[in-house]
Parts: structure tokens; C-alpha cells; sequence
């Protein structure tokens, strides 16, 4: 087996040098160095956009008298259209939601155009099981229909549907075990926001393909959301993210620097200050451009491709420093305030010890951070579909064994934990040891430390835009 994994923490330096040490390098607005080629293969970043995270890799079970109890998989949505307008960029058409703008979610039949994609129907409600509450995230969204006559903004794409369905069928391989047939051991939760339950849908039709019947899927109003980091339900991290704005504007380096003088170059000034470039903000642009980048669309500006993969880059390092990155208690600080409340109900979860496998469909700005959360976190953008698989496992062994050596022997070392991220396993330990990882992230009083029903900030722009 593999030998137990802990997070490292690294110095503040360490984040803002993470491009440069691995040979991403700008001079005088032009890149010379390939960060991606270091940066875990990113230099194929269609590919890698297209391509559904993990499915390549399986890492190494524990041993046979290990059993896996559960799972939280908690995934990104699908590839998708972009969730900002470009001036300049309205003749680009988008014509790639044609097959899931069909009838969808009434059926586990195949969608015809989706070879492969089966949309599983589901109920979605709300907190208290009432009635799905409205979403404005979707009503503004929808609202912008894209050229080609096919996509809105922000929608799940035919390719975001088919890389849905390829997680669903990896995820049965992989946790075949926690089924059955009905689907009632699986728990599902997502956002109120169209794109993810359509990925929710994909990903359950490939899962459970023999179930009959609606999947209860939960969710929350977007101003109630923590699944990300969100101002509107936690006004303290609106408070916090400000503060890493100006942290990153102040200290992002001159890699930073070098790219806002080559997109000036490229942008006209209305763009350039649409996308915030000169405040260094690389989110929008990235945005923009990775969405452009899967589904094939032909950018009007001559990016190259190591261009576009540093743009990549110091886009996810922005958004980590957002949170604090690599800033001890900071981060913690970060943290709590952020995805904390739902880390902690996953502990919870997790040690009931029920047989179940709980689903999560969210976005970007809920995986990366619990990577930071996790202390695994690469310095690279989650693509489409990523996924961390948070395991459960028991060790038949010493429960067979307990009267022999002692019930608080036994149940020190009987739960082993294991984050995979991707296909790839990131940490491995006991229960124990889990909790102590996560402990001081996770807040005892959410209402209270976020600061619910004062006025310690009404609202901080740039908080997570889903």
C-alpha cells in the first residue's frame, strides 16, 4: 500500500514564484518558457479542456481487508459557454448545444446528436424539501443568447454533457460497491444553477443507468450557497477576497506584469478594461479564452498556445490568493469563512459510517478551494468535469480483532481516509488524523463568525460569480 500523505505548506515566496520556478517566464510581453510542459501537462490544453480528469488513472486501493464505507465526489460541471461578454467577440458564433437543448431529464434514454449521454430525471428541491427555488444566477445568464442560435451564456454544452457522462461511468467502476440498483444509496446535492444540475443529470444517467424514477437532488437560493465562496451567504468572505485582491495586485510579480502589457497589446482599451487587465485580473479573460479553446472556436486575437497556458496559470494563482494560499492562518481564516461550513458537514457524513455515495456538483471556485482546504492544491485551474473523490474505508481486520486488542486501539486506526484528485491519489489517513487536518477550518459558529445580519460588508464585488 501506499504510505500515508500529508500537505505541505510552503512559504508565501513559494506561491508567488510557483510559474517562474517551473519555467513559465514572460519578458518584454512575450512568453519564451513553457510552464505547462512542468505544470502536469497542460501545454495540451484543448486536450486536456476536452478530456475528462482522472479517467486515464486509478490509483492503488488499500489492502483487501480494507472496505470502502463512502464517498464524497464532488465535481465541477461540464465544459461550457463563457460566463462574461467580450466586446468585439459578438460575430463568434457558438453552435455547440444542439443536442442538449433537446428534451432532456424526462428519461434515461440517449439524447440523439450525445452518442453516449444519458440524462437522468430529477427532482430538485430546496432545503426544507419544498419546491426548487428560482435561480437569478440562471435568470441573468439565459437572458444572453450567444450567436449561432444555439447557447446562452454560461450553458452546458453538447461537450460538457458527453464529459458528464464519461465521470458518471468512471464513477460506477470505480464505486460499483456503494450502489444498488434503485440509486437510494446515492445522496446528491448541487447548486442552483442550470449548467450543474444538467451535469448532475449526465452524470447519474451514466452512473445508475438501470434506475427508474427521479433522483432528489438538493439545493439552496444562490444568495444562500456554500458550496462556494460567496459573499451574499457569508459577508465576512466578501471582506476576506477584497483583501486578496489587493494582496495579489500589490505582490503578483513580474510575470504578471509582462502579461497585462501583451494582452494590451492584443486587446483594445475597452476590452482591457471590461476584463480588468490592468488590475490584473486574468479570471475574465481566461474565462473567456478557455471556453473559446475547448469547444474550438477561433479567437480573434493571435494568443499563442504558451500564452494561453500562462494566462491559465496566473489566473488559478489568483483566485488561490482569493483564499489566501500558502498564508497559514490566513488561509485557515479563508477557509472557514468560505467552503467551511460545507466541510464540515462532509466530516459529519463521513463519520456516520453509512454506506452511501454522496454527489456534488458544483464549480471551479468550490474544487480549488478544497484543494487549498485539503493542503493539495497544485497552483493549476480545475478543469472541466474535476473531480475530488474524498473515500472512506474500514479496516475489517481490526474490527474482527477489537476484543483481542482493545476497542480504543482498534478504533484509533479502524477508518482510513483517502482524497483523489483526478485519478489521483493526494493524501491518505486515518479518520483521526483527518479531523485533525480540518479542524480548525471548519467554523462552530457559521451565522456568527460570518458576520450574518450585521453590517460587516454588504457585498464585495468579485466574490464567486458561479
Amino acid at each position: 500500500p501506499n504510505p500515508r500523505t500529508k500537505p505541505k505548506a510552503p512559504a508565501l515566496a513559494e506561491a508567488f514564484a510557483f510559474v517562474k520556478r517551473r519555467g513559465a517566464m514572460l519578458h518584454r510581453g512575450r512568453v519564451f518558457a513553457g510552464a505547462a510542459v512542468a505544470l502536469g501537462g497542460a501545454l495540451g490544453l484543448r486536450g486536456r479542456e476536452k478530456q475528462v480528469a482522472g479517467l486515464e488513472e486509478r490509483p492503488q486501493d488499500p489492502p483487501a481487508h480494507y472496505q470502502l464505507v463512502n464517498a464524497h465526489v464532488i465535481f465541477r460541471h461540464g465544459a461550457r459557454t463563457p460566463v462574461f461578454l467580450l466586446s468585439g467577440a459578438e460575430n463568434l458564433e457558438w453552435p455547440f448545444c444542439g443536442g442538449v437543448n433537446g428534451p432532456k431529464g424526462q428519461s434515461a434514454d440517449s439524447v440523439p446528436g450525445l452518442d453516449g449521454v444519458s440524462f437522468k430525471q430529477l427532482h430538485v428541491v430546496g432545503p426544507d424539501g419544498g419546491p426548487r427555488p428560482h435561480s437569478f444566477v440562471d435568470a441573468r445568464q439565459s437572458s444572453v443568447l450567444l450567436p449561432g442560435g444555439q447557447c446562452r451564456m454560461g450553458q452546458l454544452t453538447d461537450l460538457g454533457a458527453q464529459q458528464a457522462a464519461s465521470l458518471g461511468r468512471d464513477l460506477r467502476r470505480r464505486y460499483v460497491s456503494l450502489l444498488d440498483p434503485a440509486g437510494s444509496t446515492v445522496d446528491a446535492r448541487t447548486t442552483n444553477v442550470a449548467r450543474c444540475v444538467a451535469t448532475l443529470s449526465a452524470v447519474l444517467g451514466s452512473l445508475l443507468p438501470a434506475s427508474k424514477g427521479a433522483i432528489v437532488a438538493r439545493t439552496k437560493r444562490n444568495a444562500d450557497e456554500d458550496l462556494t465562496p460567496n459573499p451574499s451567504a457569508c459577508p465576512k468572505a466578501g471582506q476576506l477576497m477584497k483583501a486578496g485582491r489587493d494582496r495579489w495586485r500589490a505582490a503578483a510579480g513580474d510575470t504578471a506584469e509582462a502579461l497585462v502589457a501583451r494582452l494590451k497589446e492584443l486587446l483594445n482599451e475597452e476590452q482591457a478594461r471590461d476584463m480588468g487587465i490592468e488590475q490584473k485580473n486574468f479570471v475574465k479573460y481566461r474565462d473567456w479564452v478557455i471556453a473559446a479553446e475547448a469547444h474550438g472556436v477561433e479567437k480573434p486575437w493571435p494568443l499563442t498556445e504558451l500564452e494561453v497556458n500562462t494566462l491559465d496559470v496566473l489566473g488559478a494563482l489568483q483566485v488561490a490568493q482569493l483564499l489566501a494560499w500558502r498564508l497559514g492562518e490566513k488561509e485557515v481564516e479563508c477557509t472557514r469563512a468560505s467552503l467551511g461550513k460545507f466541510i464540515g458537514e462532509m466530516v459529519e457524513e463521513m463519520s456516520k459510517a453509512e454506506r452511501k455515495l454522496y454527489l456534488v456538483s458544483a464549480h471551479d471556485t468550490t474544487v480549488l478551494p478544497l484543494l487549498v482546504a485539503f493542503g493539495v492544491h497544485d497552483g493549476l485551474w480545475p478543469p472541466f468535469c474535476a473531480n475530488i473523490a474524498v473515500e472512506l474505508w474500514e479496516n475489517q481486520e481490526l474490527v474482527d480483532r477489537a476484543a483481542e486488542i482493545g476497542s480504543a486501539e482498534a478504533e484509533e486506526d479502524r477508518f482510513l481516509v483517502r482524497v483523489v484528485y483526478n485519478g489521483e491519489e493526494k493524501l491518505r489517513m486515518t479518520l483521526g488524523e483527518f479531523g485533525e487536518l480540518l479542524q480548525h477550518k471548519i467554523p462552530a459558529n457559521w451565522n456568527g463568525e460570518c458576520g450574518v445580519g450585521s453590517k460587516l460588508l454588504s457585498r464585495a464585488s468579485g466574490g464567486s460569480n458561479f
